[in-house]
């Protein structure tokens, strides 16, 4: 059985791990961060689902649902790790089902 991957706060993640984006705050894109150590490089995703506004950020490269990317200070060891990215209105989402 797979064990579903730890979970780190909005707020520890940009804390604990130290969240580098661009200056101007976007995201990077790919060719920004390609030659940069692959476990310093997070790709932020949607969830694709509905009642789910969360963007997630996962260890590594990720094409699907990939919104861009952000590097940390601190490297990742572990790639069954994820973090919340940015926490979007919950509320919203349940009122436009």
């Amino acid at each position: 059985m797979q064990q579903s991957p730890e979970l780190i706060s909005e707020a520890d993640f940009h804390d604990a791990w130290q969240v580098m984006t661009k200056d101007s705050g976007d995201l990077f894109e790919y060719a920004e961060i390609s030659d940069r150590p692959l476990n310093q490089v997070w790709t932020i995703v949607d969830s694709d689902e509905l009642r789910d506004q969360n963007w997630y950020a996962i260890p590594g490269i990720h094409p699907v649902n990939c919104l861009g990317f952000v590097l940390t200070r601190r490297e990742w060891k572990d790639a069954a790790i994820q973090a919340i990215y940015f926490e979007g209105d919950d509320d919203f989402a349940q009122d436009s089902l």
